[in-house]
């Protein structure tokens, strides 16, 4: 068949070849749109913007020994979520009904903030401030102390649950982060080995879509409570979830063996605490691991600084050194691309 054929089979069909090129465009289209629906791509032009984690976030800065990780099969995509405020306001009457259940219904004070009221309820050595908007609560007992024995951390985790909902925080949707140990409670809390604390605190983070949503920081949580020996509250923060999540983008997942080499670089401790015998010990403001010997993996979302997105990350936890000092730590390395 010659050139000259082949134009004028083209002339002799135009009408059908027409039609036939208009349905397979709209086929196309129809199948790209119905694509995006169930898998949307984290682009730029999709609305999402590029990864960015503040600079003030710790990292290793040493050896990395992952031999003892587990064989996990992680799935291959993962969801980028999108948050928005609920815009929920805690009046002044739902303070009083909190406060009452902490047994505080002494001196109210009410300080206007640029982010609204702020109720403050004081009994004695007790202290509860409310923060209207965004909806937060602490609570301090500055005479905390007493003798007895510290809980292990299985015991300490299910009494905080327990203390939780008996003040009608919700814990349906928080998961316990981890347990440490604390020396006292002045100023940035003091970390020490079992064998010498004053404190045992349990953090929490804050489910969305089944996986642990965690901080930038070790000084990040969704709530946090800390008991004395004699098993009574010393200090609580609770954070109300006041925000909604929603799927916005479904993004192929990088493997672990991808982004292992990058831990040095990319690395970001959200979690420290000394082993024991360790008579003392600051947490720094920015937490460096020289060594590291993870054996615990799992996936978990990040919200970045000042970001409304969530992004999934490879949660690595296991023995380390900081300070010369034997720890427990976690870091996590971000799971997908950033390009």
């Amino acid at each position: 068949m010659t050139l000259t054929d082949l134009r004028e089979i083209i002339l002799g069909n135009k009408r059908k070849l027409l039609i036939f090129g208009g349905i397979l465009v709209v086929g196309v289209l129809a199948l790209s749109f119905v694509y995006r629906e169930v898998y949307p791509t984290a682009t730029k032009s999709g609305g999402v913007p590029s990864f960015n984690l503040s600079a003030t976030t710790g990292a290793l800065g040493g050896i990395l020994d992952s031999s003892k990780l587990p064989a996990v099969s992680f799935p291959t995509h993962a969801a980028i979520y999108e948050g928005t405020s609920l815009g929920v306001i805690m009046s002044e009457q739902e303070a009083r009904a909190l406060a009452k259940k902490f047994g505080l219904g002494g001196i109210l004070s009410v300080a206007t903030t640029p982010d609204g009221a702020v109720y403050t309820f004081v009994k004695g050595k007790e202290t509860l401030m409310v923060s209207a908007e965004p909806r937060e609560i602490t609570y301090s007992r500055s005479n905390a102390d007493g003798s007895g024995s510290l809980w292990g951390e299985s015991q300490a985790s299910q009494k905080a649950k327990e203390f939780l909902s008996s003040v009608g925080l919700t814990t349906s949707d928080l998961s316990v982060f981890g347990v440490q140990y604390l020396g006292d409670l002045q100023g940035r809390f003091s970390v020490v080995g079992e064998d010498k604390a004053k404190f045992v605190e349990v953090s929490f983070a804050r489910l969305v879509g089944s996986l642990p949503l965690i901080g930038e920081s070790p000084t990040e949580a969704a709530a946090r409570v800390i008991f004395d020996p004699s098993g009574k509250i010393a200090f609580l923060t609770f954070d109300y979830p006041d925000t909604t999540f929603s799927k916005v983008a479904d993004v192929p997942l990088l493997s672990l063996d991808a982004v292992l080499p990058q831990v040095n670089r990319e690395g970001k401790v959200v979690l420290v605490r000394p082993e024991a015998d360790v008579s003392k010990w600051a947490l720094p403001a920015l937490p460096v691991l020289t060594e590291f010997v993870p054996n615990e993996i799992e996936l978990a979302l990040v919200q970045p600084m000042n970001s409304k997105f969530l992004y999934p990350v490879y949660l690595l936890s296991g023995a380390g050194k900081m300070q010369g000092e034997d720890v427990f730590a976690s870091l996590y390395l971000l799971a997908i691309s950033q390009d």
